[in-house]
């Protein structure tokens, strides 16, 4: 059972190829997304169903809310973070009052600040058997900074408190609560 869920992880995989260089990486990715652009330009834009109802600004974290963010924080962490998760856990009780600070004066600012914008990528191999000298065998992972989980965290749980008296339109009522979708 534990190979399993290794494998659905993707524990144990190839680190890929040293023939294929960070360059090679950019130029590929960077010509899907020009591909992308180009192939969707002249599409319809989407359609709206509008509402009277608004979600304006965000309230302010309550020093539990944080506690509790952090509490649920999974035991891994980006290599850009600036501490190490389980540290922030460990330490929680002295970091959570200046957590509280930073966090709310994101969400009354209703900015997100351009530290925690900063990702680590790494492509991650699609299969074991694939050729790891060929890019467009790669998946990029994007691991996202622990603070902008914190963030995410909360303004999720705004959202997902709001959601009925927001009175979103059915059809966007299959989507997950509980996670946002980085573009």
């Amino acid at each position: 059972m534990l190979r399993s869920i290794d494998k659905l992880l993707g524990r144990g995989r190839s680190q890929g190829s040293d023939d294929v260089s960070t360059r090679d990486f950019h130029s590929f990715f960077d010509k899907k997304v020009s591909d992308i652009r180009v192939s969707t330009y002249s599409t319809a834009a989407p359609s709206f169903v509008s509402t009277d109802c608004v979600l304006s600004s965000f309230k302010q974290a309550t020093h539990d809310d944080v506690a509790a963010a952090v509490r649920a924080l999974p035991n891994k962490q980006c290599a850009s973070d600036p501490i190490p998760t389980w540290l922030l856990n460990e330490c929680s009780s002295e970091l959570v009052p200046f957590l509280y600070c930073l966090l709310n004066t994101s969400l009354s600012g209703g900015v997100v600040p351009a530290a925690f914008k900063s990702a680590y990528i790494c492509p991650l191999l699609k299969k074991l058997d694939l050729d790891t000298a060929d890019v467009k065998n790669y998946r990029p992972i994007l691991n996202l900074s622990v603070l902008l989980k914190l963030l995410e965290k909360l303004v999720s749980q705004q959202q997902a408190a709001a959601r009925p008296a927001i009175c979103l339109p059915s059809l966007q009522v299959h989507q997950d609560c509980h996670r946002l979708t980085h573009v």
